[in-house]
């Protein structure tokens, strides 16, 4: 953190090789910064979409997250986007979700403040090996639940993954960054343009999540979110990922073409069921609510019990 942005910019960048468009990171903020009424009390961590920060509010006095959006979404269109979608999530209230206080906008670079939650990245916990059962299972309760809320109002997260979960210090799932969704357009009223695309030319998403109707160009649903959901599911019973490839275009081409690597028999079969029901590539015949996946879960945890 006090290093700011050095080494983030490929030295072939700054020595004229390479894409001429290549522009330095934006420096990290110090503790102190002010953001709108806001304070900036230190940094948590940067990802695709900007950089995360803990800040104290200073009118109501409590702790907060601080996302930072990159500067590649602080063009005015991008940014009102960004800013449309996460006042959709913002009506968002649910235990699995972690709740959107605010969207604001410093020096024309939109920022959306958060429930600071402490605790672990599900990635993090992962990366230390597979959860038992139980827990592994309670987990995949508690997220399927979140997108259920979630869907039911209209919104859909498009990135779900380990990552964007967090387990609080009470080992509790909290799905991060429905504030970076889209919301679902009712029947007669238009659609929303997407706020988080990959990069500057693909669909929205973290490729080893992303269902095979998206990867084509399609628009992401809640099926979508289920395809992803299932991604986890597998990540948690099996410590890895289904679909993987030594490159992206061989990933593009597992998703689409290949079935996931079988999960072990250890696993209940029940559960592999579950998530195969999940990773069907057609969406039709995907499991079409979330809730219809929860439901299953329970009974596979009711089932072990």
């Amino acid at each position: 953190a006090d290093a700011g942005s050095f080494c983030e910019v490929p030295a072939a960048g700054l020595l004229g090789f390479g894409s001429p468009t290549l522009q330095p990171s934006p420096i990290r903020l110090p503790a102190g910064a002010p953001l709108g009424h806001y304070e900036v009390t230190g940094f948590i961590a940067a990802g695709g979409m900007g950089e995360v920060y803990r800040a104290r509010d200073t009118q109501l006095g409590r702790e907060v997250a601080v996302k930072r959006v990159g500067t590649e979404f602080a063009d005015p269109r991008a940014a009102n986007r960004l800013i449309r979608e996460a006042q959709h999530a913002s009506s968002l209230t649910h235990p699995n979700i972690c709740t959107i206080y605010e969207v604001g906008n410093d020096d024309g670079v939109p920022f959306i403040v958060m429930e600071l939650i402490d605790g672990r990245p599900l990635a993090a916990v992962l990366r230390e090996g597979r959860p038992p059962l139980a827990t592994a299972l309670r987990y995949g309760i508690e997220v399927a639940d979140a997108l259920d809320h979630a869907h039911g109002r209209r919104v859909v997260h498009r990135d779900l993954k380990s990552a964007n979960i967090v387990v609080d210090s009470g080992g509790k799932a909290v799905v991060l960054d429905f504030g970076l969704a889209k919301r679902l357009a009712t029947n007669g009223e238009p659609n929303t343009m997407d706020s988080i695309p990959a990069n500057r030319h693909g669909p929205a998403g973290t490729l080893s999540h992303m269902a095979p109707e998206v990867l084509l160009g399609g628009p992401a649903d809640a099926r979508s979110d289920i395809w992803s959901f299932g991604v986890l599911l597998y990540e948690l019973a099996t410590g890895r990922l289904p679909f993987k490839g030594r490159t992206e275009f061989e990933t593009s081409a597992s998703i689409l073409n290949e079935s996931p690597a079988p999960v072990e028999q250890t696993v209940p079969l029940a559960l592999r069921l579950v998530i195969a029901q999940c990773l069907v590539k057609d969406p039709a015949s995907r499991y079409q609510r979330a809730s219809d996946v929860r439901e299953a879960l329970r009974r596979v945890a009711a089932d072990r019990s």
